[in-house]
């Protein structure tokens, strides 16, 4: 496909260590294109940077406040304006054209509402691109990693995000670190839901394209992008990851499932932390067996603690 019709979206907090990066295997990769960055009001040299290095089609909105992952990246696609719009995260970097098979695949299935590529640790090991949505069986064997037990093709079905994703194939959800869709589609769900504050959005994106628009995400093996992984998230010390993977799990299944579920999300969460309590203390006696059993006390307190909170 000659031309690519399509906006990248980027949204930044304190990058400056891994945007000129992204930006620069973006321009390597990619023809005619646009990017719109929104930086959460940054306290390092992330805007400066990317502004000396004048890159052509590059509109930068400075924020000033951090409003988060979902709100930044809708204030950005207000603006798009060309067919098709990529959310990208600033911790990845493009290993080759990512586009052209994923506005291929858009522009042929109708069915289609969202496509993404394989991620790749910085080692260029697989990285864990795909999930199921969060329902009572999967969180529980999420957590208890029950996956690891069966051969690759079980795992492609019910725990994808253990597999060694060989295949192209049709997903719940994809990690947001990179999707490509309709910006007719990603406008007509409204983008990102900001119920939630990092963490969970890019699955329940995937959640509203099914449930809004009868569309599918589609999982593309054969292309690949490094992600970093984690360099906003590990800037922020106070942010309590478990806590608000929790909540904001929860929220999920309050959105999208009756009360009943829901309920039953929150209990797999306490129910597979008991039992990863019970197995360290039973059969863990390694370096970091304290530390582990602290982990999930917390986790059990935490889950607790959301279930009275929310229900």
């Amino acid at each position: 496909m000659s031309v690519r019709n399509i906006t990248f979206v980027i949204v930044t907090w304190n990058n400056e260590d891994c945007i000129i990066n992204c930006l620069d295997s973006l321009y390597k990769y990619t023809d005619n294109f646009e990017v719109i960055i929104v930086d959460n009001n940054s306290s390092d040299s992330t805007v400066s940077i990317i502004k000396n290095k004048n890159y052509s089609n590059c509109k930068i909105i400075s924020s000033k406040e951090n409003n988060g992952f979902a709100i930044g990246n809708n204030i950005a696609l207000d603006l798009v304006e060309t067919k098709y719009v990529c959310f990208l995260n600033p911790d990845t970097i493009l290993c080759e054209d990512i586009v052209s098979d994923s506005i291929d695949i858009l522009s042929n299935n109708s069915n289609v509402g969202i496509v993404g590529c394989k991620l790749l640790n910085a080692d260029l090991s697989l990285q864990a691109s795909t999930f199921n949505f969060s329902k009572p069986f999967n969180v529980l064997a999420e957590n208890l990693r029950l996956g690891i037990l069966f051969p690759n093709f079980i795992k492609e079905k019910y725990f994808p995000y253990l597999s060694k994703s060989l295949r192209s194939k049709f997903v719940d959800w994809i990690i947001g670190a990179e999707m490509i869709l309709l910006t007719e589609d990603a406008k007509k769900i409204s983008g990102f839901s900001t119920e939630y504050y990092m963490y969970t959005e890019d699955m329940d994106l995937c959640m509203k394209m099914k449930r809004n628009l009868n569309k599918k995400t589609y999982y593309i093996s054969s292309r690949s992008l490094i992600h970093i992984g984690g360099v906003s998230e590990s800037k922020n010390v106070n942010y309590n990851k478990m806590k608000k993977l929790i909540e904001n799990n929860a929220l999920f299944a309050m959105k999208f499932y009756n009360k009943k579920k829901s309920k039953a999300v929150i209990k797999s969460f306490i129910k597979s932390y008991y039992i990863r309590l019970f197995a360290l203390k039973l059969f863990y006696y390694g370096n970091k067996r304290k530390q582990l059993i602290i982990k999930m006390k917390n986790g059990i307190r935490l889950s607790k603690e959301v279930r009275k909170e929310m229900f």
